[in-house]
């Protein structure tokens, strides 16, 4: 299968490309607030490298989240657009399983990593895995709570060995507990890894017409005050209009 894999999740824009079963393509750029603008321009990259044409793609995968709102909007919708475009089938990865999974390669039997990205303020989204048996194991629902109040499951405190991923590692490091946490160099969260994340689960597709990104919890869009808004009040009672 050709597999186009897209990770906008954070701060982070990733493609990658699995052409006839191996990797042909991976590009990441870190660059904030800025992926409607290299989103397309990548893939059309990643497409070139692995000298094939959108109609060639027979799946596109897609981090679905939780991460930035307008991040996860954009590789949705960019997902979609493929998909409807170009016949291919669409999957959605967790975005946390997806940065937990770049670390599977090297966790042992049992232990535990609690992937996090930065939300709002001081929260974060996080999310506990457990490697057993080459795979990982999901240990309860993904948070959004601030920092301090994150709820660490048992099995974190009874693993061999911790660890914390992701770009909100930092902000939990403090609340992780006094036994030793391996925190890796931060790495950025990789398209590579979810095209590998969903080969691994290997779910059925998305309904096309239905998918939408898992925000986690509600978006509130900041609505930017009119000029009349901004204008002082008016002393008095307004006049009325002159026919």
């Amino acid at each position: 299968m050709n597999i186009l894999g897209i990770e906008t999740s954070t701060d982070v824009c990733s493609v990658a490309l699995s052409a006839h079963g191996a990797m042909a393509a991976c590009l990441t750029t870190a660059a904030p607030r800025s992926h409607a603008a290299f989103l397309a321009p990548m893939i059309e990259q990643a497409l070139r490298l692995g000298r094939l044409q959108p109609q060639d793609l027979d799946a596109v995968v897609v981090s679905a989240g939780p991460g930035s709102f307008t991040g996860l909007r954009i590789g949705a919708a960019t997902a979609k657009g493929l998909c409807y475009a170009h016949g291919a089938a669409l999957y959605a990865v967790s975005s946390l399983e997806a940065a937990a999974f770049g670390v599977l390669p090297f966790l042992g039997e049992g232990e535990v990593v609690c992937a996090a990205f930065p939300s709002r303020a001081a929260e974060v989204y996080a999310a506990f895995f457990r490697a057993e048996g080459g795979r990982l194991a999901g240990l309860g629902a993904a948070q959004a709570v601030p920092a301090e109040v994150v709820v660490f499951p048992e099995a974190w405190a009874a693993a061999p060995l911790r660890w914390l991923v992701g770009p909100g590692a930092e902000r939990l490091a403090s609340f992780a507990g006094a036994a030793p946490v391996r925190r890796p160099e931060p790495a950025p969260l990789s398209a590579w890894a979810v095209v590998q994340l969903a080969q691994a689960q290997a779910a059925p597709p998305e309904d096309l017409a239905a998918f939408e990104p898992d925000y986690i919890k509600e978006f509130t869009a900041l609505k930017k005050r009119s000029v009349f808004e901004r204008l002082p009040p008016m002393g008095g009672r307004a006049e009325k209009r002159r026919a």
